[in-house]
């Protein structure tokens, strides 16, 4: 049982994630000995440029991480009142209040 419902678990590894790797690793290459049997100048810009990509990814992560990981803080803490209010819904509804549970609370006088 626990063998099948793991190997259910590596279906998207295998439909996904594979194919796109080989592609990737197979087209690549591919295409830059098609622009090598047609345009040297236009191979040896790619062969610069194309190296050049995965380390602009590497700089944007480090240069997003610092502000995201804040915002990722700020939501956190906005979305503590709404989980309590999720998780005491029950006991809400037992007594009634389900419904003005989320508005403001009005002062009688």
């Amino acid at each position: 049982m626990v063998v099948t419902r793991g190997l259910d678990d590596l279906r998207p590894y295998f439909t996904g994630y594979l194919p796109t790797l080989l592609l990737a690793a197979i087209l690549t290459p591919a295409t830059v000995v098609v622009i090598a049997t047609h345009d040297l100048r236009s191979t040896a810009i790619v062969l610069i440029t194309l190296p050049l990509i995965p380390i602009f990814m590497v700089l944007i992560g480090l240069v997003t991480a610092r502000p995201i990981r804040g915002r990722a803080g700020r939501h956190d803490d906005l979305a503590g009142p709404a989980l309590d209010l999720i998780a005491g819904i029950p006991t809400l509804r037992a007594l009634g209040r389900a419904l003005r549970a989320g508005a403001p609370h009005r002062r009688t006088c």
